[in-house]
């Protein structure tokens, strides 16, 4: 629309400045003409769009134009009925025809997530099904009308359109909740599957963007080596098995940090949502507010994001487990081949070694079946006595050569003020006690507290 505007304006100005009045009247019809064709472009599109419009050489079964244009009328006309009715019926022709469609999105998959449906309800799962619809036409738009570019850094982007970074996380959630009803198994592979595409081209937009920490980089990355690692052998078996390319202990820690830093994430928003409220007549305050919104939403989406990715790995494996034993079970599957036939009958024969272990079998019937003592108790007492002299001895020779500093109170206890050099060795003692416990505060070591 804007280079038919152009190209009008160019016409318009060179008729004037010919100041020919015949070329004025070819100007204008010109644009007329732009006008009427443009017009009857958008009209085929809509009702390509909504499915009412035959394409030419259809055959004796195509439409009448008449009739079509009488149903025109019927079609929705602006996203909120789109997205109540089905998501081909609407077409985004323009910018603001997208931010619509976008906040009614945004509004249907907010009443989705907030549903105390089950997951299994077939209208909730109907109501999952058109938003993925009306998102994935969203995204279509988006990438149309090049809304994000490829080199453009968070802090540079127009508040206006970060808010189309959350089309993929939006779809992906919504892509994971589908609970298709398939015994097999097959039909979830393929929703986690796409669920878990669409987290991931979201987390690598917001990572072009850098909307991602070191951290969060990490663990996208090593998810990515996990699925390659499944797309090798199937169910990860090269990685032993254990749900993480990373080591689980490094994996652990990473989740337990990415949880802490959401929550601080969430805390943040809550926080920014409290003083936009408190800031509704100063139009720049909001303004910056609507910003760190915005960044803080994004933050707590990679952090979801990314935990997610985790639990739909786990499930990718059970399903692609799932679906290589429905395989085996199939009509069409290879048979399983029968088991090696054995070594048949053998005979036993006793010979001189069976006779011995009869033997020896035999003489321990009676005996008891605790270990029997080495030596008495006054023999162990006597080497127990000897190993104590001995130890207390050393000791003592210990002491001696190594003589014990005692700390201040022990000084002031025992009467030796006035001795300096045990004074001064027990300050010493003292300070670097105390700069100890300056350096290790006290529950350093606990570890287990969150």
């Amino acid at each position: 629309m804007d280079a038919d505007s152009r190209t009008r304006r160019e016409a318009a100005a060179a008729a004037e400045s010919s100041g020919a009045d015949a070329n004025v009247d070819e100007a204008q019809v010109a644009v007329e003409d732009e006008d009427e064709r443009w017009l009857r472009e958008a009209e085929e599109i809509q009702l390509k769009a909504a499915g009412r419009l035959r394409q030419p050489g259809a055959g004796a079964g195509a439409e009448d134009p008449e009739a079509a244009e009488d149903r025109q009328g019927s079609a929705p006309t602006n996203a909120k009925e789109a997205s109540n009715s089905d998501a081909s019926d609407f077409v985004i022709l323009s910018e603001e025809d997208l931010r619509v469609a976008f906040r009614e999105a945004q509004a249907a998959y907010d009443a989705i997530d907030k549903s105390d449906k089950p997951g299994g309800d077939p209208g909730l799962q109907d109501d999952i099904s058109k938003c993925i619809k009306f998102l994935d036409m969203c995204s279509d738009a988006v990438r149309r009308m090049q809304m994000l570019s490829a080199n453009e850094r968070l802090a540079d982007m127009d508040p206006s359109s970060i808010p189309f970074l959350f089309t993929n996380y939006y779809a992906g959630k919504l892509e994971l909740k589908l609970t298709p009803q398939d015994p097999t198994g097959a039909a979830r592979l393929r929703a986690v599957n796409a669920g878990t595409a669409l987290l991931e081209s979201f987390l690598e937009i917001a990572k072009t963007a850098g909307a991602l920490d070191e951290m969060d980089k990490t663990s996208l990355a090593a998810h990515q080596h996990l699925e390659d690692l499944l797309h090798q052998d199937g169910e990860g078996n090269g990685r032993g098995g254990t749900g993480s390319a990373l080591p689980p202990q490094m994996a652990r820690e990473l989740k337990m940090e990415r949880f802490r830093r959401g929550r601080e994430a969430k805390k943040r928003l809550e926080e920014i949502n409290a003083r936009l409220e408190n800031a509704k007549g100063d139009l720049d305050a909001v303004a910056d507010l609507g910003r760190e919104k915005l960044e803080a939403a994004l933050d707590c989406a990679v952090k979801d994001a990314l935990d997610e990715l985790d639990s739909a790995t786990k499930e990718k494996e059970i399903l692609q487990h799932m679906a290589r034993m429905n395989l085996q079970f199939t009509p069409d599957s290879t048979p399983i081949p029968p088991p090696a036939p054995g070594k048949g009958i053998t005979i036993t024969r006793i010979d001189q070694d069976m006779i011995n272990t009869r033997e020896t079998i035999r003489s321990q019937v009676f005996r008891p079946s605790w270990r029997q003592p080495t030596m008495t108790i006054e023999e162990f007492a006597e080497i127990e006595m000897r190993e104590a002299i001995e130890r207390e001895k050393r000791e003592k020779e210990n002491r001696e050569a190594n003589p014990e500093v005692l700390n201040l109170k022990q000084v002031h206890e025992q009467g030796l003020e006035d001795d300096v050099e045990v004074y001064d060795k027990a300050t010493e003692k003292d300070r670097n006690w105390d700069d100890w416990k300056d350096d290790n505060p006290k529950g350093r070591g606990v570890t287990k507290r969150f």
